[in-house]
C-alpha cells in the first residue's frame, strides 16, 4: 500500500496569529464562566444578607417602639403620682438597684 505523502502547509505570521487567538478564545471563555459562576454565588449571597438585615431592621425597630411606648408610659405615670408616691418610688428603686447589684 502505497502511503500519500503529509502535505506540509508552511505556516505563515498570520495563521499562526489566528490559532493563537482561537486558543485566547477558549481560555476567556473558560475564565468567563468560572466569573460568571462565582458572581451567581456572590448575588445569592448578598440576597440572603439583605433578607438577614432586613430581618435584624425590623427587629430592632419592634424594640425601640416597645421602648418609645415604656418611656411614655412612664412619663405618663409620674406626671399623675402624688408626691408621696413619687417618694416611695425612689425608696423602692434604690432596694431595687441595690438588689440587682448583690
Amino acid at each position: 500500500m502505497i502511503q500519500a505523502p503529509d502535505i506540509v502547509v508552511p505556516h505563515t505570521p498570520s495563521i499562526d496569529r489566528y490559532l493563537d487567538l482561537e486558543d485566547q478564545e477558549d481560555f476567556i471563555y473558560e475564565e468567563l464562566q468560572a466569573f460568571t459562576g462565582r458572581i451567581g454565588g456572590l448575588k445569592q449571597r448578598m440576597e440572603s444578607l439583605a433578607k438577614e438585615l432586613k430581618q435584624e431592621e425590623d427587629g430592632a425597630s419592634a424594640l425601640k417602639e416597645r421602648k418609645d411606648a415604656a418611656e411614655s408610659e412612664k412619663k405618663r405615670l409620674w406626671d399623675t403620682m402624688s408626691k408621696e408616691d413619687i417618694r416611695e418610688l425612689g425608696r423602692k428603686d434604690s432596694q431595687r438597684k441595690r438588689q440587682k447589684a448583690d
